[in-house]
């Protein structure tokens, strides 16, 4: 537990050394904002109910967004669309099994790190949006995820190191490509309800995700709201203060975090010990100012592996606007 609020405690004052900082240099009268800058940090020791580190073990999140309503090669493809915004990301993601005392997995998932750079484009529409990516990274020992959660054990967190890292699925070159969309389906004063559909295609994911989405509150239309980072989209800045929550099936067809190199038939794990429908789900608390944007999310999954444990973690967020 001590563990617990240390990493609690240097998360929060991360985000706000952050937005302080942003809204102490960033004194903008202008109301339409192009830029957005966000840092956010995905672990399951933030959940207060548990005591675990397995799974989706932890995530760090960076990602620059900027407006753009020049014609581009994706333009092409969204003539009608509102507006659009580009952005490119960085992330690492940590997968590990339950190696703590007691909480060994009924079946071990292998280790495995996921470092990758990320290009995005969204489009609005009055009702909807889209959103399409691609993801190149390294799976494997040289995505140095093994290495900098050593490092934060070690140096930050004054807590136990793990040599499992050492076994961890070997390098492997992923390439994904992902196209997301969502709709407004009900639309009341103080709430809507959306549908979405998440998909990848790659070396990685493999796997098409529908789900529903409630937002209640004070938001913007779907295709310009914070819910889907896309806030930069309204030409006039706005204020969201919302409770969203939603549920999806994942229904995955590959995941080489568990089943290594879709090309050959170099599974660790059985086939009938793989789930491919996966239940998930999340509620979060998003407050979004013109300038600034804090979420917190706490996530539910099914998990990827049929007798291993439910799995809970909390995603935390941060972005400056300009």
């Amino acid at each position: 537990m001590a563990l617990k609020k240390q990493l609690i405690n240097y998360t929060f004052r991360l985000l706000v050394f952050f937005l302080c900082f942003g809204m102490g240099v960033l004194k903008i009268k202008a109301q339409n904002y192009t830029h957005e800058f966000e840092v956010g940090t995905s672990n399951d020791v933030f959940v207060w109910h548990t005591n675990t580190d397995r799974y989706y073990s932890y995530g760090v999140h960076l990602n620059y967004r900027k407006r753009s309503d020049s014609t581009n090669i994706l333009r092409r493809y969204f003539k009608h669309s509102n507006a659009s915004h580009q952005g490119i990301g960085v992330h690492m993601k940590a997968y590990t099994p339950g190696y703590l005392e007691g909480q060994e997995d009924l079946v071990e998932r292998p280790y495995a790190g996921w470092t990758y750079l990320e290009y995005q484009s969204s489009f609005s529409y009055i009702h909807s949006a889209w959103k399409v990516g691609l993801e190149i990274g390294v799976l494997g020992p040289h995505s140095y995820v093994g290495n900098f959660q050593n490092w934060f054990h070690r140096e930050v967190s004054r807590d136990l190191t793990i040599d499992g890292w050492d076994d961890q699925i070997g390098d492997m070159l992923g390439v994904n490509l992902r196209l997301e969309y969502v709709r407004q389906l009900l639309h009341r004063k103080q709430w809507d309800l959306n549908v979405m559909i998440d998909n990848s295609i790659g070396n990685i994911f493999l796997y098409t995700e529908p789900a529903v989405l409630l937002r209640i509150g004070q938001f913007n239309a779907i295709g310009e709201s914070v819910a889907k980072q896309n806030n930069l989209l309204k030409h006039t800045a706005s204020k969201e203060f919302f409770l969203e929550a939603s549920a999806r099936l994942k229904l995955s067809l590959f995941n080489a975090t568990i089943q290594r190199n879709i090309f050959k038939n170099e599974s660790l794990l059985k086939q009938d010990q793989i789930n491919n429908a996966i239940f998930n789900a999340h509620v979060g608390l998003v407050y979004s100012k013109p300038k600034w944007v804090l979420k917190a999310i706490y996530f539910y999954s099914d998990g990827e592996i049929t007798s291993n444990d439910n799995h809970f973690y909390m995603t935390f967020s941060g972005a400056l606007r300009w």
